[in-house]
């Protein structure tokens, strides 16, 4: 019985081996098939043979799923051969473990916006800031989308963020100074392409109104009125507040204009529309304080632009407004140092508004951002700024 019990017992342990052997020829064949994969994806590349490189990447990428090396190639390759959309579904899937993947995602979204898909492109920085919090570029492309696409709070947050993640350059504080104002001279057509991809988007529907609107506003043939005295540019904001009458970029703007045109009844209607997510928004606690200035509420005309400048420190019409509303309590100091806001902020607003893009911010213009930031309590972003300008011209100049 002795030999048999061992020669079950060895057939029982060359049984139990073989699944081992397996495994392990399966991975030393897997390891080589990667490797040739790579020469062959290496040829390819080097002749410039694009069709083969995109071939073996693919191939390279089921045996490799999880770096981001075959598929980086495949979106290459698939460039190269002028097909976008296939590269950008081969960048939508690199590994997010793999930090190859990041350089790779920043030229997926540059493919999502030349397909005019800014919506993809958003979601493609937020995820490149989920594996890379300090992206500066991701900060500073989601900052521009914002602006272009007047998303007022978005701006601020997204400046706010990249502050507080140290990936800061001068344009993001031309944004969150500007938030309130700023406007592109392409802005409209810009927005008008991505109309194209996306008919009705009620975003980009706003913010073409607002960039033509605020580009045109001082051409001669935009100035004639209609029966109702209205003039072309501002007809074209109100049939929009018609078709989205909760939209808060379109009460602000539409509110703006009530306000310094002392419109007292057409500021409580505009104000009735807005919908609960202005309590978050500045501009419209700004708004809530002309009211009760115009009242002689002062007491909570002060509460409102204090809750403005909360929200957002930066406002300099905020500032000047309160002002007037410490000027009738004579709280001189008071009205002294929101007056003097108010002037800085008018100097940040006239030096950038002939600025020939945001990319190009002039020494003058950090210079009023740091002292209206050391006036305002934003010690932060004063020295951020300082930091900045010190850096643009060492010399002190």
């Amino acid at each position: 019985m002795r030999p048999r019990t061992e020669k079950l017992l060895m057939r029982l342990v060359f049984i139990a081996a073989i699944p081992g052997v397996l495994a392990l020829g399966y991975f030393w064949y897997g390891n080589r098939r990667i490797a040739d994969l790579k020469d062959e994806c290496q040829t390819a590349l080097n002749d410039q043979r694009w069709e083969d490189l995109e071939r073996a990447s693919l191939s390279w990428y089921e045996w490799q799923p999880e770096s981001a090396q075959p598929l980086l190639l495949a979106a290459q390759a698939a460039q190269q051969r002028g097909r976008l959309l296939e590269a950008s579904v081969y960048l939508f899937q690199l590994p997010d473990n793999d930090l190859e993947s990041i350089p790779g995602l920043m030229n997926l979204s540059t493919i999502q916006l030349e397909l005019l898909d800014p919506l993809a492109a958003e979601t493609t920085w937020n995820r490149i800031l989920q594996l890379d919090p300090a992206n500066a570029e991701a900060h500073q492309q989601l900052i521009l989308y914002y602006g272009m696409s007047r998303q007022h709070e978005k701006i601020i947050s997204e400046a706010r963020r990249a502050i507080a993640a140290g990936s800061d350059g001068p344009s993001t504080y031309v944004f969150l100074f500007g938030a309130d104002w700023m406007t592109f001279t392409n802005g409209g057509d810009l927005n008008n392409a991505w109309l194209e991809r996306f008919p009705g988007n009620e975003t980009f529907l706003v913010a073409r109104g607002f960039h033509f609107t605020r580009s045109m506003a001082m051409r001669e043939e935009f100035q004639q009125r209609n029966e109702n005295g209205v003039n072309v540019l501002e007809a074209t904001m109100i049939e929009l507040v018609k078709q989205f009458n909760h939209n808060k970029e379109l009460l602000a703007y539409h509110l703006e204009l009530s306000t310094n045109r002392g419109d007292m009844e057409n500021t409580l209607t505009l104000l009735g529309q807005a919908g609960q997510d202005s309590l978050e928004d500045s501009r419209f606690w700004r708004f809530k304080g002309w009211v009760h200035l115009q009242r002689e509420e002062l007491d909570e005309a002060i509460e409102a632009y204090q809750h403005c400048l909360k929200l957002h420190p930066f406002d300099g019409v905020a500032h000047q407004q309160l002002a007037m509303v410490y000027r009738r309590q004579e709280k001189l100091d008071q009205v002294a140092h929101h007056q003097q806001l108010s002037v800085v902020a008018q100097d940040i607003l006239r030096i950038a508004l002939v600025m020939p893009n945001v990319n190009e911010t002039p020494p003058d213009l950090l210079e009023k951002m740091a002292e209206f930031a050391e006036l305002a309590g934003e010690n932060q972003v004063a020295e951020n700024v300082k930091r900045l300008k010190n850096a643009e011209s060492p010399s002190g100049e």
